[in-house]
């Protein structure tokens, strides 16, 4: 189809789609980004059973309010456990020790959550498929 002076029309319908698509593709690429690590990478090395991780997977890359703070998400026993929320360093924990990375304390809580503990904070994990 052709316009008033001879140029192809274009379906505005289409557009609109296309821009959100590649709107999201920017965003969820910028999640991911690799070449600048937290600090908090090379002073808190994985363990032999907790793997410390600067992404989340998916969607539950939203829940991550403190990923230069703390890692976004856990790998436990072959699931991993997304950062929910941050909460001030608790005066007592109870729950299974998990181990250590440096100054950090994971723990297994009553419920199925991980508490991970640092110097100055806490920061809850939740299992991915209930991010």
């Amino acid at each position: 189809m052709s316009g008033a002076h001879g140029a192809p029309r274009v379906c505005r319908a289409g557009i609109v789609p296309m821009l959100v698509a590649a709107v999201l593709t920017v965003v969820l690429a910028g999640c991911g980004d690799t070449t600048s690590q937290p600090a908090w990478v090379h002073a808190h090395p994985d363990t032999s059973v907790l793997a410390f991780q600067t992404t989340a997977p998916g969607v539950c890359a939203i829940t991550v309010q403190y990923p230069n703070d703390a890692p976004a998400a856990i790998g436990y026993l072959g699931s991993t456990y997304v950062q929910v929320q941050r909460r001030p360093h608790p005066a007592s924990t109870a729950g299974r020790d998990l181990g250590n990375s440096a100054d950090w304390r994971v723990l297994l809580l009553r419920g199925g959550d991980l508490l991970l503990v640092t110097p100055g904070d806490a920061f809850d994990y939740r299992l991915e498929a209930t991010c």
